[in-house]
């Protein structure tokens, strides 16, 4: 596949997922195609965590839950990000995926500046735990 149909597989995937008036079940197909359609849209669902609309932030984290592990690099990346959602976010998928090397780059955000990524730590360590 030539970069620009890459763009364009990206660009409409991403779309379906986050235009406004979309039912669940069609974001939920998107995440699908983005799954399916591989790695390359980890990245792109990342971003997305902190998207103003619950429900696109819902179906984004679904997705990386998806891809498990092979997020876990773009999610650890995200733990330094300057938006508090994105850190909590990116927080709470990584527990969910539960990759014990995760903890310590979560085990840093006990100290953040920020009190809810401070209880999204501790909760995530917790699950981690089990």
């Amino acid at each position: 596949m030539c970069n620009s149909n890459k763009d364009k597989e990206i660009k409409e995937y991403i779309k379906e997922l986050t235009a406004k008036g979309r039912k669940a079940t069609t974001r939920m197909q998107a995440i699908n195609k983005m799954w399916l359609a591989g790695k390359k849209f980890i990245p792109y669902l990342t971003k997305e965590i902190t998207n103003k609309d619950w429900s696109i932030r819902w179906f984004a984290m679904t997705g990386l839950v998806w891809f498990g592990k092979d997020a876990v690099p773009e999610l650890i990346k995200m733990l330094k990000h300057k938006n508090w959602r994105m850190r909590g976010g990116a927080t709470e998928v990584l527990s969910i995926i539960n990759d014990k090397k995760a903890v310590p780059a979560i085990k840093k955000l006990l100290k953040d500046k920020n009190e809810k990524v401070r209880n999204y730590a501790k909760m995530s360590l917790d699950r981690l735990k089990k």
